[in-house]
């Protein structure tokens, strides 16, 4: 029965956390956590953590990416090509950072599901998983939670294209995507430790039943009973006392060789 539990939970945790693994991976790769539509450049400009994507009006779609300050120009790109991208800046770099390290966390958690394969490491296996994930889902919480934080701030949240072209940015298809992700690793953190409580108390409980078991056949009248007959040398009196309450009738007396 603790087996059957075993993987009827555990399984599950395993599947939600894999989804949501890759769901948070496609949130990050994908530029939309910002959006912003500038009708002086008749351009929908999305900002990612480290990717940025612009239509330009003739309706090319380009994208730009950075992993530090010096990768990018913004206002001497912006001069050049006659066209504007949004600057990165390096509280976007620190939540990818963050995000990255959450899902490594996430990926030992699903590498952890294979020592659960066998029967020796299940236990292990079970309390890695919902370590793992617990960090995960709260490091996934937190930077969205930050991200949101960020994105309302007054230098973060309006586009500046001219003095009077100013446009509010709102929060895309990734960052939801994200939010998904996010609940997907809570759902499989909360399957995984309602998993570990089930285990242990099955487990409490078997192991209180095989010791009342063992306990019950090695009891009072109950301990071995080697024969209805007396050993060699011994006399019809030395029966078992206990013995006639389980035949269906009363035994029948010794043969006289018997007991000699």
């Amino acid at each position: 029965m603790a087996v059957e539990y075993e993987w009827s939970l555990q399984t599950p945790a395993f599947v939600v956390a894999i989804i949501g693994w890759i769901t948070s991976f496609v949130a990050l790769l994908t530029p939309a956590w910002q959006t912003v539509y500038a009708r002086e450049l008749q351009q929908w400009i999305q900002s990612g953590l480290w990717l940025s994507c612009q239509t330009r009006p003739s309706g090319m779609y380009t994208c730009t990416y950075t992993f530090n300050e010096a990768d990018f120009n913004f206002y001497t790109s912006a001069e050049i090509v006659d066209w504007r991208t949004p600057p990165f800046y390096a509280w976007q770099r620190r939540l990818l950072a963050v995000y990255l390290g959450a899902q490594l966390s996430a990926f030992v958690a699903l590498i952890s599901f294979c020592f659960a394969l066998q029967p020796n490491g299940r236990r292990i296996s079970s309390l890695t998983f919902v370590v793992a994930i617990a960090v995960a889902t709260i490091l996934h919480a937190g930077t969205t939670v930050v991200f949101m934080f960020f994105s309302q701030l007054v230098e973060y949240r309006f586009y500046h294209v001219s003095v009077s072209g100013i446009y509010e940015k709102h929060r895309g298809y990734s960052f939801f995507i994200q939010v998904a992700a996010v609940i997907l690793f809570l759902i499989s953190l909360i399957i995984a430790v309602i998993h570990i409580f089930t285990t242990s108390r099955l487990r409490n409980d078997n192991a209180g039943s095989i010791k009342y078991a063992d306990s019950f056949v090695n009891a009072g009248p109950y301990r071995q009973v080697e024969s209805y007959f007396p050993r060699p040398g011994s006399s019809s009196s030395e029966l078992y006392p206990y013995e006639s309450q389980f035949a269906m009738r009363e035994l029948p007396p010794l043969p006289k060789g018997s007991q000699k």
